[in-house]
């Protein structure tokens, strides 16, 4: 009984640390999201002030360029981004 309560244990404390990491990683998640629809934001306010095609179409490149960049991060970063996915609880060994 002493082995089997020690063992839960250890697997609650495992668990804990990566809900740390979990809402570590989810805030950074969010804050790249923040980040984007802010440059969307601004791309706006900017085309108030300039509307020339030369402007536009280096303001495009550049947002593009950063949502690549967070395309390459989403891609390497996939299987932590499913696992947000995934029941808080799981009964799957490989989720521990």
């Amino acid at each position: 009984m002493e082995r089997s309560i020690k063992s839960n244990l250890e697997i609650f404390q495992k668990r804990l640390q990566n809900f740390d990491s979990i809402r570590k990683n989810a805030d950074l998640v969010e804050l790249e999201l923040q980040r984007v629809e802010n440059q969307v934001t601004f791309f706006r306010e900017e085309l108030a002030v300039d509307t020339s095609p030369e402007f536009i179409t280096e303001r495009l490149n550049s947002i593009n360029d950063s949502l690549m960049e967070t395309q390459n991060w989403v891609n390497k970063n996939g299987e932590f981004l499913r696992r947000l996915n995934a029941p808080v609880f799981s009964d799957d060994p490989e989720y521990l």
